[in-house]
Formats: structure tokens, C-alpha cells, sequence
């Protein structure tokens, strides 16, 4: 094979690469949905037994209440999801959860904000390095996650 060949074939290689990577990265720049990059997790729970179980969690765990006026009631209704906010160390987690039908519902763990005033959203499964998305769904889980599904679990 000639220099010439190889020259070509590793051009062939990296153009086709280079577009498959462009493609991918311009599907999810336009993926569907207004939350492409959140976490979710399926609740095998009704979403009015879920918002139950996140309203007793932040009863009994009054630190993950989030102190902002903006969220009174900590609690938003939008047209498909339900939005709920949590203080975690600090930092303002963002989820929200929507009925797949009568017994499943979805959790999803879309962003966090670093300061509970200024309400600078970054968005879990992009924003961040992979370590430190790691340990922002592994804090979710431990704090918020696993307490809901506790509660729900009592019933």
C-alpha cells in the first residue's frame, strides 16, 4: 500500500468520523423534548401518590426546602410536568415529574442552580464534568431520591 493510499484512507476515516460526531452533536443541539439532557428515573407509582411522597420528604426534611420567594408553595405546576425545587448543600436542585399513565410516573433531575438567589441553571448531563455530574446524581439519589422512594414505599 502506498503512502498515497494510506494518506487517503486515514482522510476517508476522519471525514466520515469528524461527520457521524457533527451529526450526533447536531441531533442532540435539536433533540426533542425540553429537557434533553435530564436525568429520569420511573416512580412504578401514581404521579399523585409521587408528589405525596415529595411533599412529606420536605415535611420531615425541612433543610431541602428551598428559601427563595419565588418558590413559595416549592412546588410548580406546567402544562405536562410538575416542576419541584429542593435546597441540597446549597444549591438549588430543579426536578420534575409527569405521569407516563395510571401507575408509572417519571422523576427527572433536570438542573441545578449554585446559588439559591441568582437562579444560574446548569444542566445536569451537560453542564458539568463528568465527575462532578456524578456526584450531583449520586448527592440526588442519597438526599432526595431515595427518600421519596422510602416514602412512597410505606404506603
Amino acid at each position: 500500500m502506498s503512502k498515497k493510499s494510506i494518506y487517503i484512507t486515514i482522510g476517508i476515516i476522519a471525514f466520515v468520523g469528524l461527520g457521524i460526531y457533527g451529526v450526533i452533536k447536531f441531533a442532540i443541539a435539536f433533540s426533542p423534548g425540553s429537557y434533553p439532557y435530564a436525568e429520569i428515573y420511573t416512580l412504578n407509582f401514581p404521579e399523585n401518590s409521587v408528589q405525596n411522597a415529595i411533599k412529606n420528604v420536605k415535611i420531615k426534611n425541612s433543610k431541602l426546602l428551598v428559601a427563595d420567594s419565588t418558590f413559595t408553595d416549592d412546588t410548580i405546576r406546567k402544562v405536562h410536568w410538575i416542576h419541584n425545587y429542593y435546597n441540597l448543600n446549597n444549591r438549588t436542585i430543579h426536578t420534575w415529574t409527569r405521569a407516563e399513565n395510571d401507575s408509572v410516573t417519571y422523576l427527572a433531575f433536570v438542573s441545578v442552580s449554585d446559588s439559591i438567589s441568582k437562579f444560574n441553571w446548569e444542566n445536569i448531563n451537560k453542564d458539568f464534568s463528568k465527575y462532578e455530574n456524578d456526584k450531583l446524581k449520586k448527592e440526588f439519589e442519597i438526599n432526595i431520591l431515595y427518600k421519596i422512594k422510602q416514602e412512597l414505599n410505606k404506603k
